[in-house]
């Protein structure tokens, strides 16, 4: 066993929040790690939520796929009916290693060509 897909609902608003745990035992007193979900915690009180698990996992990938698969199942993106803001999965990893790559390009692209060392002659260019 790898991890678990587990749901967070709040009992007064019926919102829900979908999540991956990874651990061999599930923690019954985890509701989750979402910004959204946190916020709502905060606003509500812990004991206006239920978390229960939906499915358990053997490996990482199984794990990020069946996240996406339940978070797109119960459409808790969707704003009036969960607390999910991002598809689930490793895909928004992806993203944001993305983005530090890209920003790291930008950066050494703007640097003028003279101030950069020529690693083949060992000189400034």
């Amino acid at each position: 066993m790898f991890g678990y897909i587990y749901k967070t609902l709040n009992l007064e608003t019926r919102k829900i929040y979908i999540g991956q745990y990874r651990r061999r035992e599930f923690d019954p007193n985890y509701l989750g790690s979402g910004t959204a979900l946190k916020a709502a915690i905060k606003k509500y009180g812990r004991d206006c939520f239920k978390c229960k698990v939906i499915e358990r996992c053997d490996t990482l990938k199984e794990l990020n796929e069946r996240e996406i698969f339940w978070i797109e199942k119960y459409q808790s993106r969707n704003p009036s009916i969960g607390y999910n803001l991002a598809v689930g999965g490793i895909r928004l990893l992806l993203v944001v290693q993305q983005k530090k790559f890209s920003k790291s390009q930008e950066y050494f692209a703007e640097l003028p060509v003279k101030t950069l060392k020529n690693p083949l002659l060992k000189q400034r260019a």
